[in-house]
């Protein structure tokens, strides 16, 4: 299945990807709650289904400071095997699950 693997401190996460779009930020209902709190930018990015195993990636705030692979995302990009994406502190790697 499609997910996002992560290393929160000293343990790495395996987070599936479950529904048609995928909140990551900080607040309270995201899919996957970043560590800390932020006034602005609390959304930080969303993963959206685009097709069958295809997914895209789309920054959720202007405030929110979010990379795709070493550049500052603007927009959407669609997501490959490998993709990091970086956000709050932290850098995820998306997977298809092929």
């Amino acid at each position: 299945a499609p997910h996002l693997t992560v290393k929160v401190g000293n343990k790495v996460e395996k987070i599936a990807i479950e529904d048609t779009n995928f909140e990551v930020g900080f607040h309270d209902d995201a899919d996957f709650q970043l560590p800390g709190k932020r006034f602005l930018g609390k959304k930080q990015f969303l993963i959206k289904e685009i097709g069958p195993k295809n997914f895209e990636v789309r920054a959720m705030s202007f405030w929110a400071s979010v990379q795709v692979d070493g550049k500052k995302l603007s927009g959407s990009v669609k997501l490959k095997n490998g993709t990091t994406i970086d956000a709050g502190g932290l850098k995820f790697r998306f997977r298809k699950g092929d």
